[in-house]
């Protein structure tokens, strides 16, 4: 039996990494403390122009916006539109708010993985949960379709040694492991992907990030994805002297998500097909938000084309009460494209940790 998990923000917050709704208060608490460490210039000039921008929207307009405005999807969504105008002109770039929302997730995910910290423990349950129901070393019928920008699923993969893929073929060159030029710290990018293998390893469990992740460097020529630490992808010379040929990628939910983009292409097509083949599908976290209806489109499509699909769960504090997810169980009910739905208002760590919903994954 297949299952497919859908991860939202919900997963990572037991980990300490903010919510879409908190995100600024977050990224301003690790932009303060590297000015006080006086490191990364290039990196505290994305922090504090983004900061900038999002204190902006608050004194340019005298009505509300039709976004919110401490929202970092939705703002990040308008910088994006902004920067296609004044890119040319100024020098302004998504770009910069890109490596602000990376750096903040990278900070807040190393401290919540420090030696001490019981985070990476919890997390490797919360994944051997997940994969309980598959036979030791064969995870081919599990697959995971995070939104979640944090890495947080490939570090619980290289914790308990289970063989992940990105959808990608490591072998034909479009998609590599990073080496730093500074050689001394690719021990850290050695051990980030020590457990990532190409996607024609039919035993590796399938992770797709389809808005991106902070371990990819994506390079314009020539053209390619480059997989590794994320504070080291952050700070090397290829991000910091050659902006224009590297990107760390991650994208809004909403503008500028191009699906002729051969990443992007990849992640949602591998995603559509994981949907469309799987009997059990559980979302935790994930709300399917007005700002990301791409992501409802692909559920629906695939549910279309799913002739053995039996089982919903929707693992949200919010599941009872949120208007999207309520629409959401509604309209999955009425196409009846599953024989069962069931609705749980728990914490993610609730559902993964409590014996009683063990059953259920």
């Amino acid at each position: 039996m297949k299952t497919v998990y859908i991860l939202g923000a919900g997963f990572s917050k037991e980990a300490g990494l903010p919510l879409a709704n908190g995100f600024f208060s977050i990224m301003k608490e690790v932009w303060l403390n590297l000015e006080l460490e006086h490191q990364t210039p290039a990196i505290q000039v994305s922090l504090a122009q983004s900061l900038r921008f999002h204190a902006d929207l608050h004194t340019q307009f005298s009505i509300p916006l039709p976004i919110q405005s401490n929202n970092i999807e939705d703002v990040f969504s308008l910088f994006s539109a902004e920067s296609i105008g004044k890119k040319h002109q100024t020098g302004f770039d998504r770009l910069i708010m890109q490596n602000a929302i990376a750096y903040t997730l990278a900070i807040k995910t190393r401290d919540a993985y420090k030696a001490d910290s019981k985070i990476p423990h919890k997390y490797a349950e919360w994944l051997r949960a997940m994969l309980g129901h598959t036979d030791a070393n064969d995870y081919n019928n599990t697959s995971i379709i995070t939104f979640n920008y944090d890495d947080i699923i490939e570090r619980s993969c290289n914790y308990l040694k289970v063989d992940y893929n990105i959808g990608f073929d490591l072998d034909n060159g479009y998609c590599k492991y990073y080496q730093d030029k500074d050689w001394s710290r690719n021990k850290e990018n050695f051990e980030a992907n020590i457990h990532l293998v190409s996607n024609n390893n039919t035993n590796s469990l399938s992770i797709y990030k389809l808005h991106g992740s902070v371990r990819w460097l994506r390079q314009k020529n020539p053209a390619g994805l480059v997989v590794g630490d994320p504070i080291s992808l952050l700070t090397s010379q290829e991000l910091t002297t050659e902006p224009a040929n590297n990107e760390i990628f991650i994208e809004p939910p909403t503008f500028g998500k191009s699906l002729i983009d051969p990443i992007m292409r990849t992640q949602w097509a591998n995603a559509y097909k994981a949907l469309m083949n799987a009997h059990k599908i559980i979302i935790v976290g994930y709300s399917f938000p007005k700002t990301d209806q791409h992501a409802l489109y692909l559920l629906i499509a695939a549910l279309r084309n799913n002739s053995v699909a039996k089982e919903c769960i929707i693992v949200n504090p919010v599941a009872e009460t949120s208007d999207e997810l309520i629409k959401l169980s509604t309209m999955l009910y009425e196409l009846r494209a599953f024989n069962e739905i069931k609705a749980f208002s728990i914490e993610a760590g609730q559902f993964f940790e409590d014996p009683q919903y063990r059953d259920i994954l």
